[in-house]
């Protein structure tokens, strides 16, 4: 089943809201959700959603925000994900970020089960720095 929305409200060539569900029945395969908002299998727009989404915002399998974004495998500059990349903050089962927490923690300040970097708190002792900086968000 194929279905796609677009709205009629556009901002130059992007619509505001672009939906695509299913394979398009003549040509077999998925087409690809651009717009302001845009959900689909692939997605790319300001705010992405789907299985593979790129956007400034992303949410998805696979996802690239350039500001921020969560899924599974995460790239972006705040992210939460399994597996997340971020160059400022990332939340993961796997994170790495200048600033990490997560399961394995790469990065500069990080609060992990098992974490490398400049300042690491971890099962195995806290930096003072990491300490302090970890502090107020613990119980």
């Amino acid at each position: 089943r194929y279905r796609e929305f677009v709205s009629h409200i556009h901002f130059g060539d992007l619509p505001l809201i672009h939906i695509v569900i299913g394979k398009d029945p003549r040509t077999h395969r998925g087409r690809t959700a651009r717009g302001i908002i845009a959900i689909g299998r692939w997605a790319v727009g300001v705010l992405a959603v789907g299985q593979c989404a790129i956007g400034i915002f992303a949410v998805g399998q696979f996802a690239i925000g350039l500001l921020g974004g969560a899924g599974q495998f995460i790239l972006g500059a705040v992210v939460i994900g399994q597996f997340g990349g971020g160059a400022l903050f990332s939340l993961g089962q796997f994170a790495a970020a200048y600033v990490a927490i997560g399961q394995l923690g790469y990065g500069e300040y990080v609060l992990a089960q098992l974490g490398w970097g400049e300042h690491v708190w971890d099962t195995r002792g806290a930096d003072l720095i990491a300490k302090r900086f970890f502090d107020p968000i613990m119980p």
